[in-house]
């Protein structure tokens, strides 16, 4: 409990809200000096940490009680700590404290789809849905997390009926008080099927085909973005990137490269939720975006193969895939499963 802001102030004050021994002398309180924190300021600014101190200064003080909890996989930075969640689990607070923390919950990615012929192509996977907050006010208990898998990507398709991989898992924390929204699949476009990316945390790109543009599936608020459309140009099919945690996927373009959108960076210096990249038609492949985004792929035989999935632990969305013949194994890339983390001040 903070010093009252005006009013008597008694030293007695001061012992109950930063300790001390009798006889009370105020030198023991200088700021850094062991019972008072070397940042402390109140009311009347900051308490000095030499030279004469006064009373009014301890106006509105308080003392630092620093959380403590137990979860997750720890490590430190500096004076902050952090506990990172790449399954299920339970985040148990033991002592609140009374500094603020911040935490930030990703969904799964979505996956691309297969168009299954490289004159069709394919919209990437939208990113996992991301929740960021800061300066949240702890309280003692145990909170489930829950981390949503990312779409599986696919094999199946050809050259008349592409095939879809699926779209993202959800992510909570505080036994789903908050649901980060898994990102939505790609869409495909081939001559038996035409369909829009789906929704989701972000959406999947959308596809075109025989000049019809599908749209971007639409991303949920606070949470990501929507999925670049498809297009189509004097005869290029051309695909839409999957939408990111920080920006809009790339619409289809002429040069087939439709940039999934790029996440957003964290505490951590890692950026997350980052969307998949889109394939154009007879052109280059689309790059995924920034935060685990993965890359498209498009090619005919010695050059066709399998669409990159997004990073593990990012909500990253997967490539789509439209190459045709060849060798190779020929898949969509599948999401990157999601992570929650939780950062606070420790010493």
């Amino acid at each position: 409990m903070a010093i009252p802001t005006s009013g008597a102030l008694a030293f007695s004050a001061l012992q109950t809200e930063f300790g001390g021994t009798n006889p009370i002398g105020l030198s023991e309180y200088y700021a850094g000096g062991g019972l008072v924190p070397a940042t402390a300021s109140g009311t009347n600014g900051a308490v000095p940490s030499s030279g004469t101190i006064a009373m009014s200064k301890f106006y509105g003080t308080e003392n630092v009680v620093f959380m403590a909890a137990s979860g997750g996989s720890t490590s430190t930075s500096g004076d902050y700590k952090f506990h990172t969640f790449t399954g299920n689990g339970t985040f148990s607070v033991t002592t609140a404290g009374n500094q603020g923390f911040n935490y930030i919950v990703v969904a799964g990615g979505g996956a691309g789809p297969n168009s299954g012929n490289w004159q069709n192509g394919a919209g990437g996977g939208g990113a996992g849905g991301m929740i960021v907050t800061t300066n949240n006010s702890p309280t003692t208990g145990s909170f489930g997390v829950t981390i949503g898998g990312g779409g599986a990507g696919t094999s199946s398709g050809n050259a008349d009926n592409g095939a879809l991989g699926a779209s993202g898992s959800n992510s909570t924390f505080a036994a789903g008080s908050l649901t980060a929204i898994g990102g939505g699949r790609g869409g495909v476009a081939s001559q038996s099927s035409n369909l829009n990316g789906a929704s989701g945390g972000s959406g999947g790109g959308g596809a075109a085909y025989n000049q019809s543009g599908q749209s971007g599936g639409s991303g949920t608020t606070n949470q990501g973005n929507a999925g670049g459309n498809g297009t189509w140009q004097s005869g290029s099919e051309n695909r839409g990137g999957g939408g990111g945690g920080g920006g809009k996927g790339e619409a289809g373009n002429t040069d087939g490269n439709q940039q999934g959108g790029d996440g957003l960076s964290w505490d951590d210096g890692t950026t997350y939720a980052g969307g998949g990249g889109g394939s154009g038609f007879a052109v280059g492949s689309g790059t995924g975006g920034d935060g685990g985004g993965g890359n498209s792929r498009q090619g005919i035989n010695d050059n066709a193969g399998s669409a990159q999935s997004g990073t593990a632990n990012t909500g990253g969305g997967g490539g789509g895939n439209s190459s045709f013949g060849g060798n190779q194994p020929k898949v969509s890339g599948s999401g990157g499963s999601g992570i929650v983390k939780i950062r606070y001040k420790y010493q």
